[in-house]
């Protein structure tokens, strides 16, 4: 997603005015989050969003039960969006105060990974009920 984040251990998460001198003609301005911000941005909001589609995998624990969506009130989906948006709104903030944020695409490309997390509990779940009927079936 991001292969042109180039970023070194001593740089800071945003740009302050020594940044902003040694790196003149990159395009930078004051206050812009740094590659090194934006990386930790990028990674802390596919957490976020992992934590948040978390909830639908911890519901349905059984290896039985392979559709995550099954028995979801009204209640839940609306937290579950509430959740969502909050998250979405959040990476926002610092934007309130002048500094950089990660862009909309970029966002919406970590909540595709968070909501990849219940594919992926989904087929674990379907590989252990065709391990489990196997080994039933041999006993």
């Amino acid at each position: 997603m991001h292969t042109d984040l180039v970023w070194h251990k001593e740089d800071p998460l945003f740009v302050d005015q020594a940044f902003l001198d040694a790196h003149a003609s990159s395009g930078y301005e004051l206050n812009d989050l740094t590659d090194k911000g934006k990386m930790f941005l990028i990674l802390f909001q596919c957490f976020a969003y992992m934590q948040i589609c978390n909830i639908l995998n911890a519901r349905r624990p059984s290896y039985r039960d392979l559709n995550p969506l099954s028995g979801i009130s009204f209640f839940t989906s609306l937290c579950g969006l509430a959740l969502l948006g909050f998250q979405f709104s959040l990476c926002y903030v610092p934007s309130f105060f002048g500094f950089g944020s990660i862009d909309e695409y970029t966002n919406l490309v970590c909540m595709a990974v968070g909501a990849a997390s219940v594919v992926w509990f989904m087929i674990a779940k379907i590989s252990l009920r065709f391990f489990v009927e196997i080994e039933q079936a041999k006993n």
